[in-house]
């Protein structure tokens, strides 16, 4: 498979290849393992959130639409409903992993202490992220404020281009951060 394929053609793919499934699997398992590790109090928690996500995921991929949305959004759709199903219930869902004949797997304390260090990882990348976003973001705001004092237009987005990634140049390329 090829490994510069999106995800919404991976997904397609596969309903009828597996390995495009395994590939999207191992595209975005470390950042749903953080993703759940963030909002449940244990790693053995978050793995198994995990494993029902995916599983799900596998189950319902023939039901995957990318004209509705990416297929990250879908897939963390059928996390936070795992998340709420776990957060009610204060038990996590196995209906997913049983259709699919999926045994649970006893997680050992080192896979546990791996669970964390991914998480952790990821979770870093995720707050390196962030402080990047706000670095770029930040002079951009001064300059709007600067606009606004001297009553004229803020930076338009073809005033931004050139020195701004497109992820910070606003939902409509027309607005100032807030």
């Amino acid at each position: 498979m090829d490994p510069d394929i999106d995800d919404d053609a991976l997904l397609v793919a596969a309903v009828e290849d597996p390995e495009a499934f395994a590939q999207f699997y191992r595209r975005h398992v470390r950042g749903m393992l953080a993703f759940f590790r963030r909002r449940t109090p244990d790693a053995e928690t978050a793995a198994d959130l995990t494993a029902e996500t995916f599983a799900a995921a596998l189950e319902g991929r023939h039901r995957y639409d990318p004209s509705r949305g990416p297929a990250l959004g879908w897939l963390y759709g059928i996390a936070r409903r795992r998340l709420g199903g776990y957060q009610r219930r204060g038990r996590v869902e196995r209906g997913a992993r049983r259709r699919m004949g999926m045994a649970r797997i006893e997680l050992t304390d080192e896979m546990l202490e791996r669970v964390e260090a991914i998480a952790d990882a990821e979770l870093a990348q995720i707050d390196v992220a962030l402080g990047a976003h706000a670095a770029i973001r930040a002079p951009l705001a001064a300059s709007c404020v600067q606009a606004t004092r001297e009553d004229r237009p803020p930076p338009r987005r073809s005033d931004r281009a050139s020195v701004l990634p497109r992820a910070a140049l606003g939902r409509t390329g027309q607005d100032c951060p807030g």
